[in-house]
């Protein structure tokens, strides 16, 4: 059987696809879709083996990569799947869905891996309260999978696959961008890698 779009295959046309996007982080440079931003200091974005590599080396130096503020995913019906691997020993590694990085005490959904906390941590933010959630992931320095999901009634965080965290309270009400950071806590090298990222409505 012939089909008009490699689409019509496996979907009807009656059905609007919604927005759908992935990045594995390779080849020589970063995919037109991210722009890299700067909170403070003089971060450096490369693609390296490890993938997308944000190296932070001054203490309170802080590294984006977000959409410039193209917000095409939904509050509470999207899901962000991202593989990250904090390398540095004082820095905190973030991956998640953010309105503006910039304003980062408001409308936000993310995973937390800080080296100042004993457990991972699932973030979430409303229109003026941010609150965070331990999980009962020790925290480390490997690459994981974490999962974002943006429900109608609680944000619920997987990681490497099993569900860790599920908050209900202080979730964000608005579209949303996805956004990978580092910030570093002291004055050397602190890395955190980005091998995957997978950002989709539901």
């Amino acid at each position: 059987m012939a089909f008009p779009s490699v689409y019509e295959m496996t979907n009807p046309l009656t059905t609007v696809r919604k927005q759908h996007f992935w990045d594995y982080f390779s080849g020589a440079t970063l995919n037109s879709r991210w722009t890299q931003g700067t909170i403070s200091g003089s971060p450096s974005f490369s693609m390296t083996d490890s993938g997308f590599t944000l190296d932070c080396n001054a203490g309170g130096e802080q590294g984006f990569i977000d959409f410039n503020d193209k917000r095409n995913f939904s509050h509470n019906a999207s899901e962000m799947i991202f593989v990250m691997k904090r390398e540095g020993t004082s820095c905190v590694g973030y991956g998640g869905l953010y309105y503006d990085f910039n304003t980062p005490a408001v409308e936000q959904a993310n995973w937390t891996n800080d080296t100042r906390d004993t457990y991972t941590v699932l973030e979430t933010a409303d229109a003026s309260t941010r609150t965070s959630m331990d999980t009962t992931t020790a925290i480390h320095a490997n690459f994981a999978t974490g999962r974002i999901s943006c429900g109608t009634s609680n944000i619920k965080l997987y990681e490497d696959g099993i569900l860790t965290a599920t908050k209900t309270t202080n979730r964000p009400t608005t579209r949303l961008q996805p956004t990978l950071t580092n910030v570093a806590l002291t004055s050397s090298s602190q890395k955190v890698h980005f091998k995957y990222c997978e950002v989709y409505n539901t």
